[in-house]
Formats: C-alpha cells, structure tokens, sequence
C-alpha cells in the first residue's frame, strides 16, 4: 500500500467529541468482473467523528462515491468489501445483513445526491417521500404527527408554505427545492451522519450557497457530522474540516483541509490544486 501523507493537525470538532461514528481500516472494494476481479478501493483508511466535515476529493474514478456508499450498504449488491476494521456506530459493519444496513439508511445516515430530480419519487409527492422515512425511523404514531413532522423539517430547510408543497411532486419544484427536499428526507430522523454525494454540483452558485449554509446550520444544530463528495475544491475548503484525497482507489494525502489545501505533500494533491485552483492555491502561486 502506497504511503499516505497526513497532517498533524486535528480539526477542533473531532478533539471535542468522544463520539465515532465511522472507523474503517484497510478498505478495499471490488467486483469480481471489474478491474479483473482487483479491488477498485484499497487500502483506504477513514474516521468520521460527530459534528466534523470529512470531504473526500480526487478525479473521477478514484473511488470517492463507491467509498461513501460502502458506509451505508449501497456499494453494489455483487460488491467484495474487505476491511481490518470497519465499523459503523461501534458495530462491525462487515457482519451486517440487509436489514440491518436499511436501519443504518435514514436512522444512522441520511444520504443526498447530485440528482435531486432522479432521487426522488415522480409517482409520489414530496410529502410521503419524507414521512416514508419518518414512518421507518422516527416511529411517529399517528398520521397527524407524522404530517406536523414532514412540514416542520420542510420549514427547517426553507421551504415556503410547507403544508401546500408536500402536496407536489418532485417535476413542479424548482431545482433548488427540490435539493432541499432530498436534504429534508436524508435528516427528517436526525441521523447522525449526512452522506453528500456532489450535492450542490447541479445547482447554481446561489442556490448553492443556501443549501451549504443549511449544511452547516444542521452542523451547529444537531451535530451532524457530513461525510462531502465535490469536484469543486472552493467548497470543499469552505465546508471541510479534514480532507482525504484519493488516486486510483488509494488514499495519497489526509489532514486538516487548511493544512492540505496551503501545503500539499503529495505530488497529486499538488497537481490537483492547481487544476482547479482556489483563491488560496492562486495566491501562494502568484
């Protein structure tokens, strides 16, 4: 296994914490007819700690979704996932059957993707796309509650006129809206851990810039930690606290974001900054 540079930084959010939510040593993820049966991640090492940001970044195909899906049983169902160590909320998450990774889904973790319009439902409203969650995770007992609850989390992720829109389908939403709904169905059983696959990459930089700041604000709320896939490296260093960089399916770099973004050690982290510089890696290059 190539060497990883790490940071010997730790991100005040994870020194504040005793809790772990994820502690995977040695990930490797394979199909047995890809790659010729070799593991497309391996070797992959990732703690998430409540209430931090943990981004994973790297070019296409370097393993960043299939990683993040691996911690919620959506890797694929023929998928091989060897680990040293793969836990999930203290529990040994190789052994999980099926049921079990559905209670890890919308209980433990809530997931939101890039495609808000393909994620959701088009035969269902908005409504029961986010009581569907909360019929299986939050155990409301009535009808009623459960509706009261569907507008409430609407209305905590912006939504105007809740009572009304639940009513909708995904198709008579704005983009904007509709992402925001994927949040409210992926935090309606305030999970502990938020997956964020590319979840702003379709969005405009204004609305981008609401759904980050919700982000944060369910951050400082609830303590939800996130674990964040983006291309974009401007939101990554504005929303991360810790950065793992991939290349081929294998970790090249970790550390606190700051230190990763202001002084790369790898030479890919190196040559990916300034591929897509941010205003930082444009000033230290000037």
């Amino acid at each position: 296994m190539s060497e990883i540079l790490t940071s010997a930084a730790t991100p005040a959010s994870a020194r504040l914490t005793g809790r772990t939510l994820v502690d995977v040593r040695g990930l490797s993820i394979g199909f047995a007819d890809v790659n010729g049966g070799g593991p497309l991640v391996r070797g992959v090492d990732l703690t998430i700690h409540a209430g931090e940001c943990v981004a994973l970044v790297g070019e296409s195909g370097s393993g960043k979704s299939l990683t993040a899906r691996s911690l919620i049983g959506l890797a694929g169902t023929h998928a091989r996932i060897d680990a040293q160590r793969f836990e999930i909320d203290g529990r040994a998450a190789l052994e999980f059957r099926e049921r079990d990774w559905r209670a890890v889904r919308g209980g433990f973790a809530g997931l939101v993707m890039q495609d808000a319009l393909v994620s959701l439902d088009p035969l269902r409203t908005v409504g029961r796309e986010i009581g569907e969650t909360l019929a299986r995770h939050a155990k409301r007992q009535s009808r009623a509650q459960r509706a009261a609850a569907v507008h409430a989390v609407m209305r905590d992720v912006g939504i105007p006129e809740p009572e009304r829109r639940a009513a909708q389908y995904a198709h008579e939403l704005s983009g904007g809206q509709r992402q925001r709904i994927v949040i409210a169905r992926a935090i309606a059983s305030e999970p502990a851990l938020i997956v964020c696959d590319e979840p702003v990459s379709a969005l405009d930089v204004y609305v981008q810039a609401q759904v980050l700041d919700l982000l944060g604000e369910l951050q400082a709320r609830l303590g939800t930690a996130l674990l964040f896939i983006s291309h974009d490296l401007d939101v990554v260093q504005h929303v991360s606290d810790r950065v793992l960089v991939l290349k081929d399916g294998r970790a090249v770099e970790t550390g606190a974001t700051a230190e990763v973004f202001s002084a790369p050690q790898a030479d890919y982290t190196k040559r990916l900054l300034r591929s897509a510089p941010t205003l930082q890696t444009q000033r230290r290059a000037a």
